[in-house]
């Protein structure tokens, strides 16, 4: 067998050589020359020039010992079933950081993926599979109410959680590598808790509550009394002495210190032996539900019921005595018994209480419910947000950005992201704001003109409308429902992820509020400026210029106007805009009967049609000068905030690109990566100029990465403005259909990479443009970061076809048309 011969490299791992005697240094040199790896010279006076493992001797390695039965075994529980994840993780490593360093962020990202795999490689070994499920199945069986076998399956957790600690401990000590050592030490901590783990307690008190046992389980009450009024006081006469034995134990357990109901020496009559496997009516309706079934009312006087023990909640429990049946104890399986003592009574219902009907939801619609989901999924997992930060601030709100509302909303959405408590606080706060509250009012008769009275109270009919805000048209969204969502974040599968659905749920309440807190406090303060202009207006004086605004309050054209600028200064525009000039000579396109379809299309119309309203000068020209005032303000906001950034950025040696046919029109140009402060109007603005005729400064394109124009129509393979708009709106697609769409246009110019592409339909944006940056200039990497996470849209390419993101072309399939 031949030897094998190891030899330090500079990224602190080794080249391992194969032969009978050890190789000359030339020939160690030529093979690491080879393989592109730098060897590490040793420290000494020698002639050799390569470093060995020993400064006396290299170390020689024989091959594999042979081993006793119990390392064997050892062996074949520690390692593991598979190491297909550590593999792949390793040549992502290896394409990251292709010297595989030691120090700088390729070398550590490289590290950390390489580590990841070895640590899903490490779950697949029997002993961690087998410390998995014990672990689980000790909280089964606990909760099964199997308290033997949960401590069973404890104590080989803990067993199992030794095995563990040893081999990480052994993986430490013997990893040749950072990422072996970094999944020894997380095997060890894994190994420590499963050492720990304890059998969770079963039919313990908890504080607040008073829980009644039963053979099977435990029903809670909230509160003593309760627990009185829903079990009656013990009634001896009807049970035997085992039954009474048992009901003073229940009654020593929840009061010691209760007498004997019965007295000394009172015995009370043996009743017949209740059989288990006798058939008695079950109270509770087949689903289980906590719910009276029909047949209670059918059960004969002095007839006696069940209530399983799985069923018995306090208000099955309330509900039996509601329909005239009496609590008479326990039977041997802890069901609860009751027997039928009066008739049940009809209690009047006030017209108030009677509930809306439910609409039933069919099973196809829930079908395509769970559809839309799905597939909104991806375009909710690629608009997750950094912990405590909102891509909302420079996106959607950047024509808000300064104002003091603005610097509110950042402190809302980083309470909301931490904490479910702080945000639901807020919505509460919100709709209970006299804008945002609910009004009532007396329900007049369409026919009579009166109040409609109420044949049981006697009174007027008091009915609840829209709040204020609603009438207006203020668009607030909120969490619970997903038609009500914002349209980036329609999807609560994201959520429901482990682990990381947590943090993709406090990004979505970061988001949320941040937009909906900015929304509420600009319209209050909106309000009250505009009430105080027209106050002043209605006070005269030297400085009155006439009537010109009045009370958004009664005039709801005005208030209606103010809506329109906070829902298209925040990037929730209504899908409608007049196309002309004036009032004579324009019309109104209207698409908001077609939201749902242009939601599924489109990655964000709501902010496209926001963008295009705040760019059309019929917005400004038909609107009351207060809002119109309130529109120019934003637009000069969302400007200045653009080009102060870009001139910033210029001044710190960046390029910015004053061409306006260019892509790269108003971007900070670092080297290859782009950075977008436009908000989304940067687009639109080069798409627009484009359009235009050449002698109005457009006709064409300007290469963003040689600064050629090409004019539309001209030269080999064209592009027109045909083509150039259906490349903007196909941009503009939903991720799915985004998707599709490059696969079937895929070619050998557009190549699309299957796996990278899928993978980047489930990974944050930024996550994608931290990659690119990592690869191509690490040192922009905390640059990037910030913009991205705040909204700012960043890209890094040079000229051909862009390199994939997450998985290697050679470990991918290449689509390209043919």
């Amino acid at each position: 067998m031949a030897n094998k011969y190891k030899y330090h490299l500079k990224n602190g791992k080794f080249l391992t050589l194969e032969g009978d005697g050890p190789p000359s240094d030339e020939e160690v040199e030529s093979i690491a020359k080879e393989q592109k790896v730098e060897l590490q010279p040793i420290e000494t006076t020698d002639e050799s020039t390569i470093k060995k493992p020993s400064k006396f001797e290299p170390k020689v390695d024989t091959g594999p010992e042979e081993k006793g039965w119990l390392s064997k075994a050892w062996n074949t529980i520690s390692e593991p079933l598979t190491e297909a994840p550590s593999r792949f993780a390793k040549s992502i490593s290896e394409y990251i950081d292709p010297e595989q360093g030691t120090s700088g962020p390729r070398a550590i990202t490289s590290a950390g993926i390489e580590s990841l795999g070895n640590v899903i490689s490490g779950l697949s070994s029997p002993l961690n599979l087998a410390t998995a499920a014990m672990s689980g199945g000790t909280s089964l069986t606990a909760k099964a109410g199997l308290p033997a076998i949960a401590r069973g399956l404890n104590l080989g957790t803990k067993l199992a959680g030794a095995g563990m600690t040893a081999h990480g401990a052994e993986q430490i000590y013997s990893g040749e590598t950072t990422p072996e050592k970094l999944l020894g030490g997380l095997e060890m901590a894994g190994g420590v808790m499963g050492m720990r783990s304890k059998v969770p307690s079963i039919g313990k008190s908890v504080s607040g509550e008073t829980r009644l046992p039963t053979s099977e389980g435990n029903i809670k009450f909230s509160t003593k009394a309760e627990m009185d009024a829903a079990r009656p006081a013990f009634n001896a006469k009807e049970f035997g002495d085992a039954e009474i034995v048992r009901q003073q134990k229940i009654e020593e357990g929840l009061n010691p210190a209760r007498p004997n109901e019965l007295g000394a020496g009172k015995q009370p009559p043996v009743e017949r032996p209740y059989l288990a496997n006798e058939k008695l009516p079950d109270l509770m309706s087949e689903k289980g539900a906590a719910t009276i079934g029909p047949k209670a009312n059918k059960i004969p006087m002095g007839q006696t019921i069940l209530i399983k023990s799985g069923k018995s909640t306090p208000e099955a429990i309330k509900k039996a005595k509601s329909q005239g049946f009496e609590f008479q104890g326990l039977n041997d399986q802890g069901d609860f018994r009751f027997k039928k003592v009066t008739e049940p009574t009809v209690q009047p219902i006030l017209e108030s209480e009677v509930p809306a009907p439910s609409k039933k939801v069919s099973p196809v619609e829930e079908k395509i419910s769970k559809t839309r989901e799905a597939y909104e999924l991806s375009r909710a997992l690629m608009s997750v947000d950094l912990p405590f930060s909102t891509s909302a601030a420079f996106r959607q709100a950047l024509p808000m950005m300064g104002t003091k509302n603005w610097f509110k909303a950042w402190y809302t959405a980083a309470r909301s992201y931490g904490s479910e408590t702080f945000y639901d606080a807020t919505m509460q706060r919100i709709n209970e704001h006299p804008l945002f509250k609910p009004r009532t009012r007396t329900d007049i008769s369409k026919i009579t003109g009166k109040p409609i009275i109420d044949k049981v109270t006697g009174k007027p009919k008091i009915i609840e409308s829209p709040s204020f805000a609603q009438e207006i048209g203020l668009r607030t969204t909120d969490l619970g429902k997903l038609s009500s969502r914002e349209e980036f974040i329609r999807s609560q599968l994201a959520e429901r992820i482990p682990f990381y659905g947590k943090h993709v749920a406090g990004s979505n309440r970061a988001y949320t509020a941040f937009l909906n807190d900015l929304r509420a406090n600009t319209l209050d303060s909106l309000i009250k400026d505009a009430q105080a202009l027209n106050k002043a207006d209605s006070a005269g004086g030297i400085f009155s210029i006439g009537k010109t605004t009045t009370d958004p309050l009664k005039d709801l054209t005005l208030a209606r106007g103010i809506a329109e600028f906070i829902n298209d200064a925040t990037g929730r525009g209504s899908l409608k805009t007049s196309v002309g000039i004036g009032s004579k000579f324009s019309k109104e396109i209207n698409l908001e009967h077609s939201s749902k379809i242009l939601s599924d299309t489109l990655f964000s119309p709501r902010l496209m049609a926001s963008r295009i309203r705040m760019l059309n000068p019929q917005t400004y020209i038909m609107a009351n000068p207060f809002v119109r005032k309130q529109y120019l303000y934003g637009m000069l906001r969302a400007v200045g905030g653009w080009w102060t950034m870009a001139s910033l950025g210029e001044m710190a040696g960046a390029k910015i690109s004053k061409d306006p046919n260019n892509a790269d029109f108003g971007k900070i140009r670092i080297g290859n990566t782009r950075i977008d402060p436009g908000g989304g109007f940067q687009q639109f603005l080069v798409l627009g100029n484009r359009m235009l005729p050449k002698e109005a400064g457009g006709g064409g394109i300007t290469s963003s990465v040689s600064g050629r124009f090409n004019e539309f129509g001209k030269g080999y393979k064209p592009e027109t403005r045909l083509s150039t708009g259906m490349e903007f709106g196909m941009n503009k697609l939903h991720p799915v259909l985004k998707f599709a769409t490059d696969i079937a246009r895929a070619s050998e110019r557009r190549p699309v990479q299957l796996g990278d592409r899928t993978l980047q339909l489930f990974i944050p944006i930024i996550a994608g443009d931290i990659m690119e940056i990592i690869k191509k200039d690490p040192s922009l990497l905390p640059l990037v970061g910030l913009a991205s996470t705040t909204g700012m849209g960043t890209q890094t390419y040079e000229g051909g076809i862009s390199d994939p993101n997450f998985i290697p072309k050679q470990f991918d399939i290449t689509l390209s048309g043919q």
